[in-house]
């Protein structure tokens, strides 16, 4: 007939202490609160992030990561239109390199080749939350890097095939978008 008295105390510590223990942890839960409300910001426009590396369609990659951020976060309201927007988000891709990490030899024929087996893809960005008349709110840049397997497959010439190295440079970059953005967008939630 009910619970017995200590099956209540139990659930009510554990009311108290789970909360603590994750926050203690530095877990937070996800809340729809906006901290910009104050200065009038509700809807907030991604435009397209300038690319000034010589890698041609990696902005592409930070600008939907901080947009899938926005979206997740539910503090803001996303807009198409940079008119019906209270700030626009903008950002720039400044380097993006690939360096070997690592490498390892292969036979071609009788002679030993060293091939690249391991890059590192580094790349930097910055981001800038402007409001309607043109006032920074905030500026952040942020940087990250991830290593990534070099191609096995030898080529002509016992070179490694490019477009392997490419396609794992590509998933490292698009990687490190998804988490150097989020990183981005938790500072802008906690600078205010």
């Amino acid at each position: 007939q009910g619970m017995p008295q200590v099956s209540r105390l139990f659930l009510a510590l554990c009311a108290i202490v789970i909360p603590l223990f994750a926050a203690g942890c530095g877990y937070r839960f996800q809340s729809a609160h906006n901290p910009l409300l104050d200065l009038g910001i509700r809807k907030i426009y991604v435009a397209e992030f300038r690319n000034k590396t010589y890698r041609p369609g990696i902005e592409h990659f930070f600008t939907t990561a901080m947009i899938r951020e926005i979206a997740h976060s539910k503090s803001f309201e996303l807009t198409s239109s940079k008119a019906d927007a209270d700030a626009v988000l903008s950002g720039e891709v400044s380097s993006a390199e690939d360096s070997v990490n690592a490498t390892s030899n292969v036979m071609v024929g009788d002679r030993p080749v060293a091939i690249a087996s391991e890059y590192n893809a580094r790349v930097s960005c910055s981001i800038t939350l402007t409001d309607r008349r043109g006032r920074k709110i905030f500026n952040h840049a942020v940087s990250g890097n991830k290593s990534h397997p070099g191609s096995g497959t030898l080529g002509d010439a016992g070179a490694t095939a490019p477009l392997n190295n490419d396609s794992e440079q590509r998933l490292a970059v698009q990687f490190l978008a998804g988490e150097m953005m989020a990183s981005a967008y938790q500072r802008m939630i906690d600078t205010f």
